[in-house]
């Protein structure tokens, strides 16, 4: 299994140089560093770690939770390190971590404090003396956490299976514009959860002096402490789901539109024990509008067709849909942007086949057949709830589909389709808030996925990996996650003369009458040379494909 460390790290430079030195010595070498700069003057500098850079006017909160859920989003492992970057690694907590854990287990590291002369001596090779006490204020030496000592369970330096912090949601962020509780709000969620808690004595790490957070005066995290305070004091409550995977921000009066999303990702997917009996059809659906795939889109597609190979597959294209029977022909017809087209395309595609739909500029890393069981998924979260229709997966004749379909009929005549108002008029945003509505009721197995599934990479990155060069595909691995089934690219739509095209042929050739009036084609992928106009080499095959 891989181990990801992930730190929170505040104006700590020489202290996690020395930990990163202990760390070293561990026999475990597969595992990524996972760092959160949150807001440092001059920024964390570390060439080994992926560092995650929070700028000053950009931190809106005052409480780590926040920061520390931003690493989760990032981790790849499977077995999760949750670290001080200042705590000293004593053994080798990391080989401990990855023979010992186990599922439903919390694993939280002895930690022993040291006063400032120890640990300016620590960072020129002595090693100071470890009592046996509980830290005192007065000497500000002693365990923070230890079985006997101090039994408090705290994540100073702690390891959890991915599955499990999945489990518990990372920290809460109601904590965030206050200072301290969170740790004892989360090592009381593990506990509530049922999970075993275990405090290691050895390994165990130590805690390396330093200053008292960025506040100088007590007066000035007085109120923020009485904040957070309050919130724990409140006690428990199993119904307020926690989700890591949300980007930040969500409890800051968004709690009512995300606890509809949280509580059918956890019920259908994380929790579910029903049944998993294919819903979804194995329909896999792609459309490209106005000429020829571009070329650099081969291998995308190939990604897809190895991973389902036994899928109907079918790439939808112009002559397809002047054949189909669209419901609302009115609004493909009057509108010129091939954005909008395939939006309102696709809906009708899914409605009337069921499948899943996925654009042509995502890169499949494993097989959907998991999924399958649900009536309806799609991912894309963001600050806000959004549904992203890059892709789509659901059953026949679905009901959010057909609301789609219908809101976009009651305004077809009066659509506004200025490329600034796209997203609007039948994309993210405008089925979003058909889809947030639609779930206050239904009792479908609805999920809405965790940008990791789908979408890991952001969109604000897609401007680097545009050459689609060896090193762009590395640096976009290198966002993966074990949860994640495939990587959107966010590639433009339109073809660029530069371009060597893959041209799609539909060959009829057969055709009979199946259940619900559809037809059986073949279809064949060939490689075209534009500049010369002659067949290339091709090692594509006949597809099965319906429509």
């Amino acid at each position: 299994m891989k181990i990801s460390i992930i730190m929170a790290y505040y104006q700590r430079q020489a202290l996690l140089d020395k930990t990163l030195e202990s760390i070293d010595r561990s026999a475990v070498k597969d595992y990524e560093l996972i760092i959160v700069d949150d807001a440092s003057e001059p920024p964390l500098v570390c060439d080994r770690a992926k560092i995650i850079r929070v700028e000053k006017k950009n931190k809106w909160y005052t409480c780590s939770s926040v920061a520390w859920n931003m690493g989760f989003r990032e981790a790849t492992g499977d077995i999760i390190i949750i670290q001080s970057p200042e705590c000293y690694h004593v053994g080798d907590v990391l080989t401990y971590a990855l023979d010992n854990i186990k599922s439903n287990l919390y694993f939280s590291f002895g930690c022993y404090a040291i006063d400032q002369g120890e640990t300016m001596n620590l960072q020129y090779g002595t090693m100071p003396a470890i009592g046996s006490y509980a830290i005192k204020s007065r000497t500000k030496k002693g365990w923070y956490n230890h079985s006997i000592h101090k039994p408090m369970g705290y994540h100073f330096c702690s390891a959890i299976l991915r599955k499990d912090l999945d489990k518990i949601g990372g920290f809460d962020e109601r904590y965030a514009h206050g200072w301290a509780f969170d740790d004892d709000d989360f090592i009381r969620r593990i506990r509530c959860k049922g999970m075993n808690v275990n405090i290691v004595d050895n390994p165990f790490v130590i805690h390396q002096y330093h200053s008292h957070f960025e506040f100088s005066q007590a007066s000035v995290f007085g109120k923020p402490h009485l904040a957070n305070m309050k919130i724990y004091k409140s006690g428990y409550d199993p119904n307020i789901p926690m989700d890591y995977s949300l980007n930040t921000i969500f409890y800051n009066g968004r709690d009512s539109l995300w606890t509809k999303i949280k509580e059918n990702y956890d019920k259908f997917y994380v929790s579910y024990t029903g049944s998993k009996e294919q819903v979804i059809p194995r329909n896999l659906h792609m459309i490209w509008l106005g000429g020829d795939v571009p070329f650099k889109y081969i291998r995308l597609i190939a990604t897809w067709k190895k991973y389902h190979s036994d899928w109907n597959f079918k790439i939808w294209n112009d002559k397809d849909a002047m054949a189909f029977d669209m419901i609302n022909k009115v609004a493909y017809d009057g509108v010129d942007n091939l954005g909008v087209k395939s939006d309102i395309f696709r809906y009708e595609i899914l409605y009337r086949y069921g499948g899943l739909y996925v654009d042509t500029d995502f890169e499949c890393l494993k097989s959907f057949d998991d999924l399958l069981y649900l009536d309806f998924f799609a991912g894309g979260r963001a600050e806000e709830p959004q549904v992203a229709n890059g892709l789509m997966a659901c059953k026949p004749n679905d009901k959010y589909l057909k609301k789609i379909i219908d809101a976009i009929t009651e305004k077809q005549h009066n659509m506004d389709f200025a490329v600034n108002r796209i997203l609007k008029v039948a994309g993210a945003e405008f089925i979003t808030t058909i889809y947030l509505e639609y779930i206050k009721n239904t009792t479908d197995k609805t999920i809405l996925f965790p940008s990791s599934f789908f979408y890991p990479i952001p969109n604000s990155f897609r401007y680097e990996i545009r050459k689609d060069s060896l090193e762009d595909r590395i640096r976009t691995h290198s966002y993966v996650k074990p949860d994640t089934h495939c990587i959107h690219l966010w590639y433009t739509s339109w073809l660029k003369d530069e371009d060597l095209p893959l041209t799609v042929h539909t060959i009829p050739i057969k055709e009979k009458k199946e259940k619900g009036d559809s037809l059986v084609k073949f279809m064949l992928l060939t490689k075209m040379d534009n500049a010369n106009k002659r067949r290339l080499p091709s090692s594509a095959k006949l597809k099965r494909s319906i429509i």
